[in-house]
């Protein structure tokens, strides 16, 4: 946890560092819309949106794997519990 917050806040500090080196006027046609604004701040809103849509497009999955997992876990110890409820240690030996 900490780490990432570390790592998230060095990629802001370069990524304003970047924006602010890069102040040069442009527009950018999005889907018949125009958009100005300087070629740092257009890249790294571009950069982030790309990162959101690939951590949207791996959610399903890391979901489908924690459901998976946590199954998994459940099952285990309900087989665990039923394993030490038939296990004959109650019997008196002789």
């Amino acid at each position: 946890m900490l780490l990432s917050m570390v790592i998230a806040v060095v990629a802001s500090i370069l990524a304003v560092f970047f924006a602010n080196h890069n102040q040069v006027l442009i527009e950018v046609n999005i889907f018949g819309f125009v958009v100005k604004g300087s070629l740092g701040v257009i890249i790294v809103v571009a950069t982030g949106m790309g990162v959101l849509l690939g951590i949207l497009t791996m959610l399903p999955a890391l979901l489908e794997q924690s459901w998976k997992l946590i199954r998994s876990r459940r099952e285990l110890e309900e087989s665990r519990s039923t394993a030490k409820s038939s296990s004959p240690s109650n019997v008196p030996t002789p």
